[in-house]
């Protein structure tokens, strides 16, 4: 594990390609990491990340950290691959816009952006993004109540009287 010191003193650290920032103790292996990796974002840009290393990292873990808020939090090795699908759009759409722009002007062309709105310059997810992490973080949570512990049946679910009701 290498530790970087940042500008503003906060450290990042690395253990096997994953990382996380803004504490000052040592990342453990399975703390706290991102649900998908800085070279998978690097793979979605069509630029090298030089000096936007730090902030790419940043973006991975607010995206993160919203995509467990808006589904559910999943331990990062078993998260659904479609919510390591929207982190990365997340955190890429972030990188192309990081001052949240919604218009430029280059001599006689522009190109706006409006449908970015409050969300300008923010790590964020779209509402089909947001529906969809609800939708994946839903389904977990009902499959698990759904099989018994051995991967067998239905669960069952005490309801307080002397018969029991299926979860669904």
């Amino acid at each position: 594990m290498a530790v970087i010191v940042q500008e503003d003193q906060h450290p990042v650290s690395w253990v096997e390609g994953i990382c996380d920032h803004g504490s000052s103790a040592p990342l453990q292996e399975g703390d706290c990491a991102p649900y998908a990796a800085l070279d998978e974002l690097k793979g979605r840009l069509d630029w090298n990340l030089d000096d936007e290393l730090r902030i790419a990292v940043g973006a991975l873990d607010d995206a993160s950290d919203l995509a467990a808020a808006y589904g559910r939090d999943w331990p990062e090795d078993t998260a659904p691959r479609l919510v390591k699908t929207l982190t990365l759009k997340s955190a890429a759409r972030y990188l192309r816009n990081p001052n949240g722009y919604t218009q430029s002007r280059a001599g006689d062309e522009t190109l706006a952006w409006s449908e970015i709105g409050r969300d300008a310059g923010t790590v964020y997810f779209t509402r089909e993004e947001i529906r969809l992490l609800s939708r994946t973080g839903a389904e977990e949570t009902r499959k698990k109540l759904s099989t018994n512990p051995d991967g067998t049946g239905t669960a069952q679910r005490y309801t307080g009287s002397s018969s029991t009701a299926a979860v669904s």
